[in-house]
């Protein structure tokens, strides 16, 4: 017999490719959907396999022990509250990143997480890429030596053609701009790959286009880990494509004592290489990335959906964790302040 869930929020970026995962998932049964603008609930429960409009509102969907599992898809100045409220009436709640509008908010989801032992877990969903974790492995066993330096890049869109309307570009809404909405996810990776803290930051951030936001749209970030490997996420809204010219630059690269791997995250070259002077690895080597796993492409982040429902139905911790979330959150906040001072910023 599958889940019943509860969604709070229809008006999220991600919000149909969540509901996409959802409805074609063979574990969910029904998708029961709020929002305070309830006409537009009704309209996209409508629309929506398995799904129905939760006439009970917001606070029905707390209180019926039918609904063990609330996706939590409001705006980020909305969403800590929402979270924290679900978890003290027992659900589990699975959300999209960052999960909140500061590090203070996040800090309470996960001092709430830890009373109550019912978990957030923001949509980290790179983690479960088989790549990464294939990085992950190679980086922790030694495969390049000490890992001294890295360098990561998210380049994707530029906002005017996203819509600088969005409440993501707004601050008033939003934890930030490209740090909290794209970067997060390499900042997240970085400390799952090297298993390791970021210690001290220092950034630039900037507005660079002409459009009407209050959020940075730019940002380099040089971070220093507590193993000791220092190194740069850059990224940005910077990206006009053409046919050819693709909407996204991701990769990450790593050089160590031993060596040095870069992984090429889409495109034609796909995967990773790995060059080393490691008994167990010497040489170069070139991987290609996995085709996606059967069903993977439905929807959202599909597999690690599976990963979240399976860590509910087995009580044991989710593949990310509220945590996580605040970890990534205070890095992005010590940037933040690093690039209004100028000055190094150490991170608790």
């Amino acid at each position: 017999m599958g889940t019943t869930v509860g969604v709070i929020g229809v008006f999220h970026p991600h919000g149909p490719g969540h509901l996409a995962t959802l409805a074609a998932c063979e574990n969910v049964d029904r998708i029961l959907l709020w929002d305070p603008d309830e006409g537009e609930a009704r309209r996209v429960a409508e629309g929506l396999h398995k799904g129905e409009f939760a006439a009970g509102g917001q606070e029905g969907l707390l209180a019926d022990a039918g609904v063990p599992i609330i996706v939590n898809l409001q705006r980020d100045c909305d969403a800590a509250a929402l979270t924290i409220a679900a978890l003290r009436a027992g659900k589990w709640v699975y959300g999209d990143k960052p999960g909140a509008h500061n590090a203070a908010q996040m800090a309470e989801v996960a001092a709430v997480s830890d009373a109550t032992g019912n978990h957030f877990c923001p949509c980290y969903a790179n983690r479960l890429m088989s790549t990464a974790a294939d990085v992950s492995r190679l980086l922790q066993s030694g495969a390049i030596g000490d890992v001294w330096s890295f360098n990561a890049q998210w380049m994707t869109s530029q906002v005017s053609l996203r819509g600088a309307q969005n409440w993501l570009f707004h601050r008033q809404f939003s934890a930030g701009g490209i740090l909290p909405w794209l970067a997060c996810h390499w900042i997240d990776l970085l400390r799952f790959a090297l298993d390791s803290e970021v210690t001290e930051v220092m950034a630039m951030v900037a507005t660079q286009c002409d459009e009407d936001i209050d959020v940075e749209d730019t940002a380099s970030v040089i971070m220093r880990f507590d193993q000791g490997a220092i190194g740069t996420v850059r990224a940005g809204y910077a990206l006009n494509p053409f046919p050819q010219y693709e909407t996204t630059d991701l990769y990450l690269q790593f050089e160590g004592s031993r060596g040095g791997l870069t992984w090429y995250v889409r495109g034609p070259d796909a995967g990773y290489l790995l060059r080393s002077s490691h008994p167990d690895h010497a040489g170069v080597q070139r991987v290609e990335a996995p085709p996606p796993a059967a069903g993977t492409g439905q929807g959202y982040s599909a597999d690690f959906w599976a990963a979240f429902l399976a860590a509910w139905r087995e009580h044991r911790p989710p593949p990310a964790t509220a945590h996580d979330a605040l970890a990534v959150l205070r890095v992005i906040e010590a940037a933040y302040q690093s690039s209004a001072t100028g000055v190094r910023v150490s991170v608790t």
